[in-house]
């Protein structure tokens, strides 16, 4: 999902009080593009059983961050996914990337308080009996997982060993689904990539109806070109699109790296242009599910707080955050811009020459419109230990109400076993 582990933060978060005064502007900026530039498809509502609204939860988030699965506002949420589990490279078989969060760290039980569950899956579980919407996937891969899934699918004996872990997965830890985040297939192993899938699907549907399949999709076109849309849509429930990460460290120039529409420093990508193409190769909108983030990318080294201005990538003594990435919940105080025509907002320390794009609420109410006007699925979110708790900043709260609330949340019931 996204690139980079993000454990430290030593910056200061932004002050609420700012980011309310910045919303409060923001709402007397200029009106936002107009949410169609192209015709829309013909299609229904998002969903038969209303929007779904996922975040992912990832596992070490329960150590530096301090982020349990139940501090996530389920009531608001209809998917958790649990990332990650990895592949053993000897066997094919579905193997746990951390016992001990995963299946043995004590931490509270949210059905009583006063006791205890082990682990971080003991836990979503729990939330589960208390909110009957709420469906836990299981993720598998993610970006630290090159070569795990060409090197299972070459060998017939592994691909089987790992479908049929899958089930068991499902079965013993009552996974609502499975998630793939295979990052990425290339052309060649197209086919293989797709019998994958075909072989999850048969081993879900076999476990019970109603268990989900769904991948983490790529925004990138040279990635896109190498796909088979119509032979992984017929295996799918939906798909995951990663629309974030479009500009960062490794770019040339400064530019947003969530943005809607437009441009984007030397990069032309936008969430529009991706859904789009998505659709265009023959996947309905109401099966697509847009991607948001709950962190920002730095840029080091820029002498302007400007879209598409160079930057030194140097960091300085004592920069205010010291990764590639920062949550949301810990944005660092400096010169704020929401643009509403590209939607996209940033937030400039001269002092540090320190330049941070990310999504905020605004940007969020516009996209959600945009989500809704499209009929596209819902929204995904990585990930979830980097939003807010305070409901008037939380962007996975503020997507739930411009989404329409309980009244329009998938409430599809989870399945306890």
């Amino acid at each position: 999902m996204g690139l980079f582990h993000r454990h430290k933060h030593n910056q200061q978060p932004l002050d609420p009080r700012a980011q309310k005064a910045s919303l409060d502007h923001q709402k007397q900026s200029p009106a936002a593009p107009q949410l169609h530039p192209h015709p829309p498809p013909q299609c229904p509502a998002p969903t038969a059983n209303g929007f779904k609204n996922v975040v992912y939860f990832a596992n070490w988030s329960v150590y530096a961050r301090k982020h349990f699965a139940a501090d996530i506002p389920v009531d608001q949420v209809s998917h958790v996914f649990y990332a990650f589990c990895h592949i053993d490279a000897n066997t094919g078989k579905l193997k746990f990337t951390d016992e001990w969060c995963d299946l043995q760290l004590p931490m509270a039980d949210p059905r009583d308080p006063s006791k205890k569950v082990e682990g971080s899956i003991a836990q979503l579980q729990a939330l589960k009996q208390t909110h009957r919407h709420l469906k836990a996937v299981l993720s598998i891969g993610g970006w630290a997982t090159e070569g795990q899934f060409q090197g299972m699918v070459a060998s017939k004996d592994k691909l089987k060993a790992f479908i049929t872990s899958c089930g068991d997965f499902i079965k013993k830890y009552k996974f609502d689904g499975i998630d793939v985040d295979w990052e990425y297939p290339q052309k060649h192993e197209m086919a293989s990539f797709v019998e994958l899938l075909a072989g999850i699907r048969r081993e879900l549907d076999g476990i019970r109806p109603g268990l989900s399949l769904s991948i983490a999709a790529p925004a990138g076109m040279d990635k896109l070109a190498q796909f088979d849309f119509q032979g992984i849509d017929r295996y799918l429930d939906f798909w995951n699109v990663m629309c974030y990460d479009f500009a960062g460290g490794w770019s040339t120039k400064t530019g947003y790296h969530a943005n809607l529409f437009g441009d984007n420093g030397d990069n032309p990508l936008n969430c529009h242009d991706v859904i789009d193409y998505y659709i265009k190769h023959g996947i309905h909108p109401s099966r697509l599910v847009m991607g948001m983030p709950l962190y920002g990318r730095n840029f080091f080294g820029a002498a302007t707080g400007d879209i598409g201005a160079p930057f030194t990538k140097e960091r300085g003594p004592n920069p205010p955050v010291d990764q590639d990435t920062v949550d949301y919940n810990k944005l660092i105080p400096g010169q704020q811009n929401m643009d509403p025509r590209k939607v996209g907002a940033s937030v400039y320390d001269p002092k540090a020459h320190l330049f941070i794009t990310y999504d905020d609420v605004q940007c969020t109410r516009i996209k959600a419109r945009y989500i809704q006007s499209n009929g596209l699925g819902g929204g995904m979110w990585w990930d979830s230990a980097g939003d807010t708790k305070d409901p008037q900043t939380s962007l996975v709260q503020t997507f739930f109400r411009e989404m329409g609330g309980q009244e329009k949340l998938d409430h599809t019931p989870n399945w306890l076993g």
